[in-house]
């Protein structure tokens, strides 16, 4: 991960040396907005409470079949997203005005919260494995206030495809689950037919591992693909049919 991070600093490029119209938009607009909207700090104050969370639960990792009991800041520690990223997550949907959204891997709610909290967020559908995590996740986002989610409990690979059915295109989709390169490839091919033109991929940890670097090189090289942006946790991918195929590595 250390050679592959020096890697992304020397060949990451700044906005100036972006000449695609959609990417320097992307990049000026949203990955570099710097306005505060309000649910940073909400969101914020969630994080710093799952990390003093005492509460102990029973834990499953359906991808790697690890289980047991962990307290909820021990969960918190490992799983939760950045401020940075979340608050990037926001700003997609709101760009984009996303409206049927779908996240892969919902742990404690804050991702998804970050998703819900943008203006034209309409249909969420966020699936967790474990369902000790799930209703933790869902006081979180009751107390939020925040109800156009369903959440589904159960096995990614088993509850993928009938999810599917709950939502009528896919605007935005976050990829956050089993980390590993046969899991993505096939959570990225089975959410395929529901793309559009204006869909948008997000993937999490791309440079994880040779496994997750593998399935970004796919996910890149597909045929409905064409921009993507590598801004090294997250992989970005954009299906627009008016654009040249074109990979770019952004500094973020």
């Amino acid at each position: 991960m250390l050679l592959s991070y020096l890697k992304y600093l020397l060949t990451a490029r700044t906005k100036h040396a972006i000449h695609s119209p959609f990417v320097f938009d992307f990049v000026t607009n949203v990955l570099k907005d710097t306005k505060n909207y309000p649910c940073y700090r909400t969101l914020a104050e969630l994080r710093k409470q799952l990390l003093l969370n005492d509460l102990k639960i029973h834990f499953a990792d359906l991808g790697t079949g690890i289980s047991g009991e962990k307290r909820v800041r021990e969960i918190a520690r490992r799983s939760l997203i950045s401020g940075k990223h979340g608050q990037l997550l926001f700003r997609v949907a709101n760009h984009y005005h996303s409206e049927n959204i779908l996240e892969l891997g919902t742990s404690l709610g804050l991702s998804t919260a970050y998703l819900a909290s943008a203006k034209t967020a309409g249909r969420i559908v966020s699936i967790e494995g474990s369902e000790e995590v799930a209703k933790i996740a869902s006081v979180n986002l009751t107390n939020l206030k925040l109800e156009t989610i369903k959440l589904v409990t159960g096995d990614l690979d088993k509850a993928l495809e009938q999810t599917l059915n709950l939502l009528p295109a896919l605007d935005l989709v976050f990829f956050d689950a089993n980390h590993r390169y046969r899991p993505t490839i096939n959570y990225f091919k089975t959410c395929l037919p529901k793309k559009t033109e204006n869909s948008i991929f997000i993937f999490d940890d791309i440079n994880r591992s040779a496994e997750m670097q593998k399935a970004w090189r796919e996910i890149k090289a597909h045929p409905d693909v064409t921009v993507t942006i590598d801004i090294y946790r997250m992989g970005i991918v954009f299906f627009r049919k008016n654009q040249a195929k074109e990979h770019f590595i952004i500094r973020f």
